[in-house]
Formats: structure tokens, sequence, C-alpha cells
């Protein structure tokens, strides 16, 4: 990710989403709500978990109301709104939607690290606690990347390879 994208959205009171059909809930969305910015976002089928329109972002449905939407915002007496959603958004996200976050909801049902703790810097790999080395040696923990930083769940699996192996 280049620097001067990630200076763009920390700088930015708006930032507006367009996503296709087929890929909605991208990670652009979620990126977009960590800036701390206020996210116009298309309207999709189904909202990603926690997102509530009008509370944490704004849909618009077309590009006459994409336009009212950014002058409305934009405008002065609206910074309170704006800055009262975006931060909603930021917490939500932070809180609830971070990388790790999408791979314990896979493996578990639910987030379990540092959820609604939006504050709270990514936790450090810590080698050698419950991490599972193959007979090769190699941490089979499971890392996830975001934009910024490298961050790794709490959760291990067993030798990948084993599986490789296996006929389906």
């Amino acid at each position: 990710v280049s620097s001067l994208y990630v200076q763009q959205m920390l700088r930015s009171k708006i930032v507006v989403v367009a996503q296709r059909d087929e890929w909605e809930d991208t990670y652009q969305l979620m990126e977009a709500m960590a800036s701390g910015a206020l996210v116009l976002a298309d309207t999709m089928l189904a909202l990603p978990k926690g997102l509530q329109n009008n509370t944490n972002l704004v849909l618009y449905d077309s590009t006459e109301s994409l336009q009212k939407l950014v002058m409305h915002y934009l405008d002065p007496k609206q910074d309170e709104e704006r800055i009262r959603m975006a931060q909603a958004g930021f917490k939500l996200v932070m809180g609830q939607h971070r990388s790790w976050h999408q791979v314990e909801t896979l493996l578990f049902g639910k987030p379990l690290t540092l959820v609604d703790q939006p504050y709270v810097p990514a936790p450090p790999l810590q080698q050698g606690s419950g991490d599972v080395l193959d007979e090769q040696g190699t941490n089979n923990t499971i890392a996830t990347t975001t934009s910024t930083t490298t961050t790794t769940t709490q959760t291990t699996v067993a030798d990948t390879r084993r599986r490789k192996k296996k006929k389906y």
C-alpha cells in the first residue's frame, strides 16, 4: 500500500466506497472506516455485522444521492454529525472487524481477541506460547496481514502438509 494512499485516507473527512455487487464488503470498506473518516458506500444486499446506515456509515443509491450527501456532510453545520458517525464506524471496525477478528470468526464463529477495544494495538506474535511446530520446526500459527501491520491470532492449526496429502 502506498504511503500517499494512507496519508490521503487519514486526512480525509469523507471516503467514498463504490463496490461491484460481487465484491461487496471488501477490505476497502473496512479500511476506509478504519481511517476515521465518514464513509459513504453504495447500497449492499446485506450490510456487514454491526454496520448501520446513518449510524456508522452512510449509504447512497445513485450518483445524484452521492453528490447531495457529500455536499451535506461537508457543510460545517454537519461537522458534529459527520464526526459522530465516523467515530462510530472507526470503533466498530477496529473493535470487531480487524483481520484477526475475521479469522477468529471463520474458525470459532465470533471474534475473540481485543473485541470492542478499538484503541488497543494489535497483539504481538509471541513465539513459543501456543505455537504449533511441525516435525521440520515450521511455525503453523495463523498470521493475517493488513495494509499496515502483520498480526497473529492466538489460534494454531495442525500441520497443513498432512491435509494436502489427503485425497478428497
